[in-house]
């Protein structure tokens, strides 16, 4: 979705990381953990009560969540959360009214764009004015240790290639490093993952109805 906006509206396309996101994230209920072996506690204590969530809590993710959630509404209440995705929101306009949903901003020629794809603790950020997207980045930097890593080239282990009037992305890296791990190097490829001058003959008795292709 955001890629296709990306490209058909020319919007800016940026990558923002968050540094230990999770330990952002104040706890609203009583945690208790175990010291770990080898730790001594200067007074003796076994336990201590956490006061923010740490990584490896079952709530750790839902947390954070929810606290980049009350920050994205409070730099501006527009900003809408999508329905079905909710690590997306955005805010749409059209002649300085508020395009309800995407939906509909296809057909209204939208003069304002800004979009934001949230996984985990990675930001994929699309926008059309270069003022807006700089005072979000003020606003959560204010509260999250974030890093602006420029133009999006990489997401969720994809490549992301982008010319005026194209966005390719493929798994060129993933398919290298596994490569790498089962020694399948670019030099030793071949256009037909077989062995070499393999001779492939028919089954006796014509096709096998459980192997269809």
């Amino acid at each position: 979705c955001v890629f296709s906006f990306v490209v058909t509206y020319d919007l800016q396309f940026k990558h923002v990381d968050v540094k230990t996101a999770f330990l952002n994230s104040v706890l609203d209920e009583d945690i208790w953990i175990k010291f770990p072996v080898g730790y001594v506690h200067p007074e003796g204590h076994q336990y201590a009560q956490l006061g923010k969530a740490v990584y490896g809590l079952k709530q750790a993710t839902k947390k954070w969540y929810d606290t980049q959630h009350v920050q994205m509404l409070a730099f501006d209440s527009q900003i809408s959360r999508s329905k079905s995705d909710p690590g997306f929101y955005y805010l749409v306009t059209a002649g300085g009214k508020r395009v309800s949903s995407l939906d509909s901003a296809v057909s209204c020629s939208p003069d304002f764009w800004f979009l934001v794809n949230l996984h985990v603790d990675d930001y994929a950020v699309a926008y059309s004015h270069e003022e807006y997207y700089a005072r979000w980045v003020l606003h959560m930097s204010s509260h999250f240790a974030i890093t602006e890593l420029g133009d999006v080239s990489k997401l969720l282990g994809m490549r992301v290639q982008r010319t005026p009037t194209t966005l390719v992305i493929d798994h060129f890296m993933y398919i290298g490093m596994l490569g790498h791990t089962y020694g399948v190097c670019p030099d030793t490829t071949v256009s037909t993952p077989m062995r070499h001058g393999l001779k492939l003959t028919h089954l006796p008795g014509g096709p096998n109805p459980n192997f269809p292709f």
